[in-house]
């Protein structure tokens, strides 16, 4: 405050300094009025006699008037500059504490990436070790392709060899579960034409094993089964009209004319005995008479015939030759004993039936392993000493 009261001290002062009129001369006005004193200037103000300085009592009135207003001016500033300091701190204030939340938003957002920047960094490990993982990979398939080649380039022949195998196996299950004989025989054709084309003399005992079992399917006879099933249908159905040995037959009688009996007595006596002659049959029989059987029961008898003979045909299917022999022996007994043999026809259908009874419907199938087992154990003792070597 020191420095305010210096400050309204030089303002009084030149307040004063104005309100002093100057001199009539011209010589002490080009003096400097600053360097007079107080006392000087009333005797000058007094000498001059015209311009008489104002009293005493007014000029104190005045100085008091103008310290009055300095100090309430002053109280103004001062008040306006508390104003603007308190403003100006309020002001301060409020952006330091928005400053401070802002920079708590940014703790917890730096806060808050931490878990992102872990699992960042765990990503990042686990495609490091996903990249190694497949640079593993990578080589280990490189091994194993650049082992395979060699293996490949080492006998180029290991397909054929496996293919041959195979057609071994399906020839022999061919002939075991289907009984397919030429089927088998041409998958074991082929089979040796493929070892022919491998030119290898290693597998010599394949090829001898594979011709001994060519031979032994020639001499297993073929079997017709179409053909056989299609004669015994045929048969089934040539009896069912066959004349039987009981049928009956319309008495023949000589139709009368009309005409009057001629000549004497003896004479139409001689021919009435020629028409009852006609009319009785007398026949021996050194067995007992079997009774006629009806219309009815002759169906039943072409219809059991019938049966036999399709009972035949699925034995022939399922090649169970027992039965298909039973079944034909059965249908000739019922044809014998019922039909009428006298006729040709039966007897042709008789001798149709000894044939197809004799026909052999379920040959005994060789064994066609041995080549198969052959290969194996050669292409095994191949495989040991590979590894052997290795």
């Amino acid at each position: 405050m020191s420095k305010q009261e210096h400050d309204n001290d030089d303002n009084a002062a030149s307040t004063h300094s104005q309100t002093v009129p100057p001199s009539s001369s011209g010589s002490e006005s080009g003096k400097s009025a600053k360097a007079e004193t107080p006392d000087k200037a009333s005797t000058r103000y007094s000498a001059g006699g015209a311009n008489t300085p104002p009293k005493h009592g007014g000029s104190g009135s005045g100085s008091g008037g103008n310290k009055g207003k300095g100090s309430k001016a002053l109280v103004v500033v001062l008040v306006i500059v508390l104003l603007v300091m308190l403003v100006g701190f309020g002001f301060g204030a409020k952006m330091l504490m928005d400053q401070k939340a802002r920079l708590a938003s940014l703790d917890q957002q730096v806060a808050s990436t931490e878990p992102l920047k872990q699992t960042l960094s765990q990503q990042q490990s686990t495609i490091e070790s996903l990249k190694a993982s497949i640079e593993e990979t990578g080589q280990t398939q490189q091994k194993v392709l650049s082992e395979l080649s060699a293996s490949q380039q080492t006998d180029a022949r290991e397909w054929m060899y496996a293919e041959v195998e195979y057609l071994l196996r399906l020839a022999n299950q061919r002939l075991q579960l289907e009984r397919d004989v030429s089927g088998a025989y041409t998958l074991l054709k082929s089979a040796d034409n493929r070892l022919t084309q491998a030119d290898n003399p290693a597998l010599t005992p394949v090829r001898r094993q594979i011709h001994s079992e060519l031979s032994a399917l020639d001499s297993v006879p073929s079997v017709d089964e179409t053909g056989l099933y299609l004669s015994l249908a045929s048969e089934a159905q040539q009896f069912e009209r066959l004349p039987l040995a009981q049928d009956t037959q319309a008495l023949s009688a000589k139709v009368d004319d009309g005409s009057t009996y001629s000549g004497g007595w003896r004479e139409q006596l001689a021919r009435l005995g020629q028409q009852l002659k006609d009319l009785v049959t007398v026949r021996h029989h050194d067995e007992a008479l079997e009774a006629l059987i009806t219309p009815e029961q002759e169906g039943y008898l072409r219809q059991n015939v019938r049966l036999m003979l399709e009972q035949a045909q699925l034995a022939l299917l399922k090649g169970q030759p027992d039965i298909y022999a039973q079944s034909i022996e059965r249908a000739q007994t019922l044809v014998k004993q019922y039909y009428q043999t006298s006729d040709e026809r039966v007897r042709t259908a008789l001798s149709r039936l000894d044939e197809l009874a004799n026909e052999t419907i379920h040959p005994e199938l060789p064994d066609i392993s041995a080549s198969l087992s052959t290969l194996r154990d050669i292409m095994r003792k191949r495989y040991e000493q590979q590894g052997a070597s290795e």
